[in-house]
């Protein structure tokens, strides 16, 4: 009896993929999948995700091959040391893209529209604050060169009804010449880097 493993006893293949994830909260994730091949046997597998993962393959021998449910669910692991946990999900997908286990985030797309042949770099500081979960964040991004890219920042949120932030620029001229413009408090999603800075300086030559 001839016995073809493909047509006969098949193979169910997993691609996992990192999706939104916070990396400046959370320092790794663990997702834990398992496929049940009834009346034969039970299989589990665990990934590890990390900034920087890129996509990791799950190839099962299986003896049902139109069973394709695949049980996972994902453990969080923060850099504060604490834990946040997925409930345990479903899928018959054949890529199972893993977000973060924050159903809120600050999702910012920063758009450089400044004039790059008079400015060198620009930060852009971020301050995030929701006092009764005690928690901050600080970032800053860089734009540099030329043509700076556009850049994103995504920022897991315990308290979803809270989301403006802080945002102030430090510039750099190409004489190095340096500029910290006053904070401005914001709840855009889409910024354009660039926008306000000429603003600031007209109304700067206004008062003197």
């Amino acid at each position: 009896m001839y016995l073809n493993p493909y047509a006969d006893l098949g193979f169910l293949v997993l691609n996992v993929v990192p999706g939104a994830i916070d990396w400046g909260l959370v320092k790794s994730v663990d997702v834990y999948v398992r496929y049940e091949d009834l009346g034969v046997h039970r299989h589990e597998q665990l990934f590890t995700l990390r900034p920087g993962s890129g996509e990791e393959t799950w190839m099962v021998p299986v003896s049902h091959p139109t069973q394709r449910d695949v049980v996972f669910h994902t453990v969080n692991h923060l850099r504060d040391g604490s834990r946040r946990e997925s409930p345990v999900a479903t899928t018959r997908r054949s890529t199972l893209v893993i977000d973060d286990a924050f159903q809120a985030a600050l999702n910012l797309d920063f758009v450089p529209l400044y004039d790059s042949a008079q400015i060198r770099t620009v930060h852009a500081d971020i301050h995030y604050e929701d006092s009764a979960n005690e928690y901050v964040r600080d970032e800053r991004l860089s734009f540099d060169g030329e043509s700076p890219p556009r850049q994103q920042l995504r920022l897991a949120l315990f308290n979803g009804r809270i989301t403006t932030y802080t945002l102030t620029y430090v510039i750099i001229g190409m004489d190095n010449s340096l500029r910290r413009l006053p904070a401005v408090v914001s709840d855009a999603t889409l910024v354009f880097v660039g926008e306000t800075f000429n603003q600031v300086a007209k109304h700067n030559a206004r008062l003197r």
